[in-house]
């Protein structure tokens, strides 16, 4: 028994190592520590110099250094969002929305389902005829426009959306975009609708417990009816998926399956349905043909990159959200868009009805202004971007606002750097 006299030499000792002992692991990193989760962009060590000191930047950034690299920092914030979920249904990660039995959701998905994110009649439509002008100048050319709706959780799970965010449905911009696509002859697969006619009657999950996208499984269906889609519209005969039944893995969901989950960074693992898990097989007959494709989509195409569906095209290039270029790392403000149009066979728009309030991101529009304005030279303006990339990567104040603005925005340090250099090349010429 702990003498009383006692009691505040322990305290003391108490008080001690939790000060102490994350300066020690800080520093030798004795412990191994679980990384966190998520768009995540640690501060690199500025370097000193005798101008950064004097004008007090080597401080600012240091410090900020610091404050993300003291030890056991990890354990901490997990510690902190485990606290927070389980005794205040709150989850510690932006937009995330604790449903019914603990289901996850991202507020926009929410939005999405009842209709309160609609941008309107007239917008709708307005992108649609310009898309409908890009779509018949590319069919010209013997090209493809596919319109590609993803799942989306709202819809796939409206039961467990918490009471506190129901409301009436009204118009949304899934049934608009889908109507104007049909209404234009616009070729358009919508896998959201398609997904909640399965979701019944199919015997596996198609949308993961802890995840905001379409399951591994669901996307390889996604991935098999789009080829196919392809190949009736332009009378080819392409790779296909197969996969058997009795290859097929039912297990806790995998990585790929709990994003949502991961992000929240909790201390302990959230409970989920089993998953099925095929075994994908492709074609390699050479007598198929490979089209070109050009995807523009938000992150929902990344589970079919994931798991190699890009092998069926030649020359695959996906767009992220209008603005990072895979393969690669490059921002599609620097390229020429009719260069791209012109080497890619089918262009496909995909998005979930989360992002649809802003379909394309821009590309539409871009695409449309060309097809009736004309190309702007872009060689100057990238050596431009370039060279004011070089002075934003050796000014450490100029370094550290792309840092931050990476971590709000949750993009690469490269793409907010990008950013950055075309917002100001564009002021000053």
């Amino acid at each position: 028994m702990i003498n009383n006299t006692d009691l505040p030499k322990y305290l003391f000792l108490f008080v001690l190592c939790c000060l102490v002992l994350p300066c020690i692991q800080g520093v030798t990193h004795l412990m191994k520590e679980k990384a966190l989760k998520g768009d995540i962009i640690l501060i690199a060590a500025p370097e000193f110099t005798k101008q950064g000191w004097l004008e007090g930047d080597y401080q600012t950034v240091k410090e900020k250094q610091i404050n993300e690299a003291f030890g056991f920092r990890s354990y901490c914030i997990r510690l902190n969002n485990q606290i927070a979920f389980t005794f205040f249904n709150k989850a510690q990660a932006n937009g995330v929305i604790i449903g019914k039995d603990n289901y996850l959701y991202e507020e926009n998905y929410i939005k999405a389902y009842y209709g309160t994110d609609f941008i309107g009649e007239e917008n709708v439509r307005t992108r649609m005829e310009k898309l409908k002008f890009v779509n018949d100048t590319l069919a010209k050319l013997n090209k493809t426009i596919i319109m590609v709706v993803a799942a989306g959780k709202g819809f796939y799970y409206p039961e467990y959306i918490p009471d506190s965010y129901a409301t009436k449905r009204t118009r949304t911009n899934v049934e608009a975009y889908t109507e104007y696509a049909k209404k234009f002859g616009i070729h358009c697969i919508d896998f959201n609708r398609y997904f909640v006619e399965q979701k019944p009657i199919y015997k596996h999950l198609l949308y993961p417990k802890n995840s905001i996208h379409w399951s591994v499984l669901g996307a390889e269906i996604a991935a098999d009816s789009l080829i196919r889609y392809i190949e009736t519209v332009r009378g080819i005969d392409m790779p296909n998926l197969h996969w058997k039944e009795t290859e097929t893995q039912y297990k806790r969901e995998e990585d790929a399956d709990h994003d949502i989950e991961d992000g929240m960074n909790l201390m302990f693992r959230l409970s989920s349905e089993p998953m099925a898990y095929p075994k994908v097989y492709f074609e390699s007959d050479s007598a198929k043909t490979k089209p070109s494709a050009l995807v523009i989509g938000d992150s929902f195409y990344w589970t079919m990159i994931n798991n190699d569906v890009p092998n069926v095209f030649t020359n695959p290039h996906y767009w992220y959200y209008n603005k990072q270029i895979y393969p690669g790392n490059g921002s599609t403000d620097l390229v020429n868009i009719k260069d791209e149009l012109d080497r890619h066979d089918v262009i496909v728009i995909m998005a979930t009805p989360a992002t649809m309030p802003t379909y394309g991101w821009g590309f539409i529009e871009n695409a449309y202004a060309f097809y009736t304005n004309g190309d702007v030279d872009s060689n100057k303006f990238g050596k431009r971007v370039d060279d004011f990339k070089a002075f934003i990567k050796s000014n450490p104040v100029w370094l550290h606002d792309a840092q931050k603005r990476a971590r709000e925005n949750g993009i690469s340090l490269d793409s907010s750097i990008t950013l950055d250099a075309i917002y100001q090349v564009k002021l000053l010429y």
